[in-house]
């Protein structure tokens, strides 16, 4: 369950961006803040329709993948570390009984 709320928190935290970035883009674009056209046209491809906010559900799905996909294997190999380790600790346990 551990690994399923880390990636869920990173997960939520993209998601807060991605709405943070759409919400600056459609207060620019009904003219809400200052320099409103300038600000809406440099946005636009962060828009759900541009070039990089199609993408994001993508990308933000991948790096929460990779992320769990390194946690698995950093957690594999930190077991396999510890088993050796136990094998090694008894194994001179057993030598200096003998």
């Amino acid at each position: 369950m551990k690994r399923f709320f880390q990636v869920t928190s990173i997960f939520l935290l993209l998601f807060m961006v991605q709405i943070g970035i759409y919400s600056f883009h459609e207060f620019s674009e009904a003219g809400i803040l200052p320099n409103s056209a300038v600000l809406h046209e440099a946005t636009e491809p962060l828009s759900p329709t541009g070039i990089y906010g199609s993408w994001f559900s993508l990308i933000a799905i991948s790096i929460c993948a990779l992320w769990l996909a390194g946690a698995y294997l950093s957690d594999s190999l930190k077991k396999r570390a510890t088993v050796n380790i136990d094998q090694d600790s008894r194994a001179t346990n057993r030598m200096a009984v003998r």
